[in-house]
């Protein structure tokens, strides 16, 4: 897979609009991830209501109706999540010409469905997306892979597999940030709300269940998401003095099943640095000459 036909490629129709779906779904997902939140949240702060006759409905049946509410809004999460990634998934596969024939026509079809739907219910921001690259204002899907140098096949797939491992790890370090950011903040209410209302302590735990299953879960996810882009990293670094065609389609593999874990960028991150990003990549390998 030439350079050449790798930017073709993922500049026909069809893979822009595979990518800009993948995007609108993975954005999707980010904010049914945060009304979840927001749902626990709302159920715990319903412990620190007044215990009197006309507070005690809310407090049982607000945390009832939000748990229910976050059960659903955390389905459709995780099935946002597995839209988006298929649609990557599939992205990469036909782009790189790698093991292509994965997918069975009617997994294709359903693509082509999320692709077409994608696209039909925002025609104008879908157009710009597609028309834009990741240098513009706003950020496109366009020239998704960038190369500043004429590169062999293998080299050429092993580039675009080293961009996206590159581009996850600058877009983690400041999801991680904004995470233990609001973890604190959670804390902090948390003191600030049993100073106010002298809530007892165990009663703040016992009836923190949501919230803590909520953040037992996402650690759970993200220790997932590490532990597998530990080994990325590893297949990475084999492919550095091995290029062949089996260890860049172990490390696809790999790429593929991390998109798949619902731990979720941030979009206005990915959006405020697109351009640096992919201007300051382009320096870097053009060093590398």
């Amino acid at each position: 897979m030439s350079v050449n036909s790798i930017e073709k490629k993922q500049n026909e129709e069809r893979m822009l609009r595979y990518q800009y779906a993948s995007r609108r779904h993975y954005n999707h997902a980010e904010i049914l991830n945060d009304l979840v939140w927001v749902c626990c949240i709302v159920s715990w702060l319903t412990i620190f209501l007044p215990d009197s006759s006309t507070w005690r409905m809310f407090f049982i049946a607000v945390p009832f109706f939000m748990d229910i509410i976050a059960v659903l809004l955390n389905w459709l999460m995780t099935v946002n999540v597995a839209s988006a990634s298929a649609l990557r998934k599939y992205f990469d596969a036909y782009v790189l010409a790698i093991n292509i024939g994965q997918f069975t026509k009617s997994e294709v079809q359903e693509l082509e469905e999320l692709s077409i739907k994608a696209v039909k219910h925002s025609p104008e921001k879908s157009k710009e997306q597609m028309d834009n690259t990741g240098r513009d204002n706003p950020a496109g899907v366009r020239n998704w892979y960038e190369f500043s140098q004429p590169l062999s096949e293998q080299d050429a797939i092993y580039e675009c597999q080293k961009q996206n491992c590159w581009w996850n790890k600058k877009i983690t370090c400041e999801r991680i940030i904004h995470m233990v950011i609001r973890l604190l903040v959670l804390v902090l209410l948390a003191v600030f709300f049993k100073i106010e209302t002298k809530t007892g302590i165990l009663l703040i735990i016992f009836s923190s269940g949501g919230l803590i299953i909520k953040c037992a879960e996402r650690l759970v996810e993200n220790m997932r998401y590490y532990m597998l882009s530990l080994k990325i990293d590893g297949a990475l670094d084999v492919l550095t003095n091995s290029r062949s065609y089996e260890n860049i389609e172990k490390l696809q593999a790999k790429i593929d099943a991390r998109r798949a874990i619902p731990v979720l960028e941030r979009n206005h991150i990915h959006k405020r640095h697109a351009k640096e990003y992919s201007e300051l990549y382009h320096d870097i390998t053009t060093v590398q000459k």
